[in-house]
């Protein structure tokens, strides 16, 4: 089975969605627990694409500009639906410093410039959802091009990040389903798919326009309760 990355991207709403839903208004389980887990299948591949996207890109600089308008945006649609001191905002920032770094790694500096650079960029995304997990999925998929070493790559790092973050965080077993979305990477068969400019740029849309909407309704619901 082959999927084309328009039907993953409508996938990936429904799902960032549902686990939106799930951290602002904390359903009754087990929708809670299946909310937050078909969640985790997002930022995976948003960084597959996101590492995608550069290498085809023929204006960097819009490219980038366009993810940091929507970025600081994010950042407030962000702060109004979520409560909690962490992450300090959202994946769009950390995609935004992911797009910096492979900036960085694709330039003529120098190479010592150049690890410098990317090691205090990729610590810069710490504060932010999917910090330095994010980044480093980002660089492994750019470095990467075959299907068998980018999963074994993306399994590592995610592993890693898991297990780092239940020790230094707190314990987090929603985080271990960023698994799921194996089969996914492993089913994207690196084609767009029936498209338009709508389409391609509706995650940049459609995602601090969802958080102001459950921002809203959390605060209405505060409000009058």
């Amino acid at each position: 089975m082959n999927l084309k990355r328009t039907p993953i991207k409508v996938i990936l709403l429904c799902c960032m969605t549902a686990n939106h839903i799930a951290m602002v208004f904390r359903p009754q389980e087990p929708l809670y627990s299946f909310f937050m887990c078909i969640g985790m299948i997002c930022m995976p591949l948003f960084s597959l694409f996101l590492a995608e996207g550069f290498g085809f890109t023929r204006d960097r600089k819009k490219y980038g500009a366009r993810i940091l308008f929507f970025a600081i945006i994010s950042h407030f649609a962000f702060k109004l639906a979520f409560l909690e001191e962490y992450p300090i905002t959202s994946v769009m920032t950390t995609l935004y410093i992911s797009f910096l770094l492979l900036c960085v790694i694709h330039s003529g500096t120098n190479r010592v410039a150049k690890n410098l650079l990317a090691i205090g960029l990729l610590f810069s995304s710490l504060p932010c959802d999917w910090g330095l997990c994010a980044p480093l999925w980002v660089l492994a998929f750019d470095c990467f091009k075959e299907k068998r070493k980018q999963i074994i790559a993306f399994l590592a790092i995610g592993f890693g990040y898991a297990v780092a973050w239940s020790f230094i965080m707190k314990p987090n077993p929603y985080i271990f389903a960023f698994v799921l979305a194996t089969p996914i990477i492993y089913m994207y068969n690196g084609r767009q798919g029936k498209s338009s400019p709508f389409v391609r740029n509706i995650f940049y849309i459609y995602y601090p326009l969802h958080l102001f909407v459950l921002g809203a309704i959390r605060l209405g619901v505060q409000v009058w309760s």
